[in-house]
């Protein structure tokens, strides 16, 4: 009894330990969640859900696009590649906070950077989103 005990504990604490690691994945803090607005962008282009990656954008974003947003995210996807844009959410993203706004910059994509703001509830894109690599 002793013996399990002490393994349960010593599986906890090293679950514990691990926890760092995770680089604020899961935290809730910002990082997350510009980690996870990027991907929903680039996962929602890279498999044609264009209202999901409109979602993403904001306000401002969507009416500096010229034409409508789902348009616009169709252009985005065929001009990049739907298997770039796949690959780089699977590459993930180095992402930086200052204050309320943010920045993600895509490797996988020529370090093509988007910008962040929080929105409160979350973060949107407010600009790199064409994914140009000049962004």
């Amino acid at each position: 009894m002793t013996r399990s005990f002490s393994l349960i504990g010593t599986t906890a604490l090293l679950a514990l330990a691990l926890l760092p690691a995770g680089c604020g994945v899961g935290s809730g803090g910002p990082e997350s969640k510009i980690s996870e607005t990027t991907d929903t962008y680039l996962r929602s282009l890279a498999s044609g859900d264009t209202t999901k990656a409109c979602a993403q954008l904001t306000a401002e974003a969507k009416s500096m696009l010229g034409e409508s947003c789902a348009a616009a995210m169709q252009t985005i996807a065929t001009r990049v590649g739907r298997e770039r844009l796949s690959a780089a959410a699977d590459q993930g993203v180095s992402i930086s906070v200052d204050g309320s706004t943010g920045a993600a910059t895509l490797e996988g994509l020529n370090d093509a950077r988007i910008g962040l703001v929080d929105s409160e509830s979350s973060w949107l894109i407010e600009s790199g989103y064409t994914l140009d690599d000049s962004s």
